[in-house]
């Protein structure tokens, strides 16, 4: 059982882990190993997984490892939207490989257990803060685990007009499953802009189990924007955590492009905690295969006067699922709040399913919130419009899919004009997918 391997492992390597961190951070271990010690891996009987089965494929195989046996080649993976002499990290296997590009940038970029030396005031305040009020079993297994992280912080006062780059590669060379622990530490101070690209990708034929936990923080007057674009191989298990914290007048934009794996699990918690915040959650997920992608997410209004706006599309195709579980949480006192949240879906095969499900919980009265979902196949009309026009089936098809996302895509902002023309082009050309 894992639980049993989890402790197993985590008493084993205690003494390491102890002689590599700072007793701040072995207290974080500690804390959560106390809590799941007690715990079972969620399963489909649990609520929160009820369509995502991942109890089965990772309830015996868990064992922590403390070195990269597969360190990756620098230029391996190339992707035509990075500049790679630029600001950009390379991570593989868990691990922090190397980073490039910061030296004249002003940006603090540095390996997690490294910087809480130098850093100890911004680990101490923020480190696992809205940890208590969004606890997840995968979320408490990174955090004992993690072997490498990535601490970033956008200094006060600083605009980044360039992107940074965030590659996660898992590569692997034998029958096993590989398994991996990363950590990210995001503070964006006061006054500052950031768009943060993440890429994570995997070599192909190959089993891996991916725990992924990322803490961002948004002061006062910042403006971030957060990219991922998930696109590993089909016998990858990834798990997602993120939680942002959002002070007074910060602008936050996420966007969440899901497009290959075995199963995603992505949990994304927004708490906006101080009066005129906004936040924005925009995803797609576009499926083939038996690839399932479960987007989980929470945005908390704990203040008057905040902005939320949410929309997720997804395109099924063949055997894929998917599943959307938004909550909108308006806490008392939280009036003026605006929040909006919608979920739209096409399904192109019979076999495709998307479980949905919408959520207000709403505690004060001056409030305008909404909330929807749609699910349903292709327009006839406009396919016919489009096939009378001598536009064969296929093309018709994609032109169609290609318009239904890309309202989400148009979002991205001009800066990051490279990204967004490289995930055009991938669902344009894609289209083999509706043969």
């Amino acid at each position: 059982m894992i639980e049993n391997n989890i402790e197993k492992e985590f008493k084993k390597l205690e003494k390491d882990i102890a002689a590599d961190s700072s007793i701040f951070l072995l207290e974080k271990r500690k804390k959560s190993f106390d809590f799941l010690k007690n715990k079972k891996i969620p399963h489909q009987k649990d609520e929160e997984y009820k369509y995502t089965p991942l109890s089965k494929y990772i309830e015996n195989i868990f064992e922590y490892t403390k070195k990269n046996i597969y360190p990756s080649q620098k230029d391996e993976y190339i992707f035509p939207f990075v500049d790679y002499k630029k600001m950009y990290v390379s991570i593989c296997n868990g691990f922090f490989e190397y980073s490039k590009g910061f030296e004249n940038s002003g940006v603090i970029c540095m390996d997690l257990e490294s910087a809480y030396k130098e850093y100890t005031d911004d680990f101490i305040s923020y480190f696992e803060k809205n940890t208590e009020k969004h606890r997840d079993f995968f979320a408490d297994m990174n955090t004992i685990f993690f072997q490498g992280g990535v601490f970033l912080k956008i200094p006060k006062g600083l605009h980044l007009k360039e992107p940074i780059f965030f590659h996660f590669k898992t590569i692997h060379k034998d029958e096993n499953m590989t398994q991996t622990f990363f950590r990210n530490f995001i503070i964006m101070e006061e006054n500052t802009t950031c768009d943060i690209v993440e890429i994570h990708n995997s070599s192909e034929h190959s089993q891996h189990y991916n725990n992924i936990r990322e803490e961002i923080i948004c002061k006062k007057n910042s403006k971030t924007t957060l990219l991922k674009i998930q696109m590993s191989s089909n016998e990858t298990l990834q798990i997602d955590n993120t939680s942002i914290i959002q002070e007074k007048n910060s602008i936050f934009t996420a966007y969440t492009m899901s497009f290959t794996g075995k199963i995603i699990r992505n949990n994304m918690n927004i708490s906006l905690g101080e009066e005129n915040t906004e936040s924005n959650m925009y995803g797609i997920y576009y499926l083939k295969g038996k690839t399932l992608v479960d987007n989980h997410t929470t945005v908390d209004h704990k203040k008057p006067n905040c902005v939320s706006n949410e929309l997720y599309k997804g395109v099924l195709n063949e055997h894929s699922q998917a599943v959307f579980n938004g909550k909108i949480l308006v806490q008392e006192g939280a009036q003026k709040t605006n929040a909006y949240q919608k979920n739209k879906n096409i399904l192109l095969s019979p076999e495709a399913v998307i479980h949905t499900k919408p959520q207000l919980e709403i505690f004060a009265n001056d409030v305008k919130c909404s909330h929807g979902c749609t699910i349903g196949q292709l327009d006839e009309e406009q396919l016919f419009y489009l096939l009378s026009r001598g536009i064969d089936k296929k093309n018709a098809t994609a032109l169609l899919i290609a318009a239904f996302v890309n309202d989400i895509i148009s979002l991205i902002p001009i800066q990051l004009k490279d990204t967004r023309d490289f995930l055009q082009e991938k669902i344009l050309q894609d289209i083999s997918i509706y043969k």
